[in-house]
């Protein structure tokens, strides 16, 4: 919601200009992740891949599904997004630059600030966060 505020002119008293403050921001929101390495090791600790250059772009976009101003819940958010990973150097079973994609899905509940619950579709339980 836009506010509009007045500014005084060089006297003091007439107002120069309305100017409307309009709050930054949107309903959907991005995040681009680039990143570039000479080593794949998953998460729980095998090597995928240790030689030449491996490409792993990740992009998420962030939903806002409702925000209201009161209440118990503070805000609703739906995650959705896709990781890749791209080798220079042909691996795996069938030889190959591309390795892998995981597409992303998760949805987020923020209720009596500053409590929070996640669910994502890459975990195979849900979790509850403090922030």
């Amino acid at each position: 919601m836009a506010q509009q505020s007045a500014q005084a002119g060089p006297d003091g008293k007439t107002p120069l200009a309305a100017v409307v403050d309009e709050p930054f921001g949107g309903a959907i929101h991005g995040l681009l992740n680039l990143e570039f390495s000479d080593h794949y090791i998953t998460p729980r600790g095998l090597v995928v891949e240790n030689q030449e250059l491996v490409f792993q772009p990740l992009l998420l976009l962030f939903w806002d599904l409702y925000s209201p101003k009161e209440g118990f819940l503070n805000d609703i958010t739906l995650t959705t997004g896709v990781w890749n990973s791209w080798h220079t150097r042909k691996s795996g079973a069938t030889p190959r630059r591309w390795n892998e994609i995981d597409p992303i899905v998760g949805l987020t509940f923020r209720f009596a600030y500053p409590i929070f619950f996640s669910r994502f579709g890459t975990r195979p339980w849900p979790h509850v966060f403090t922030s």
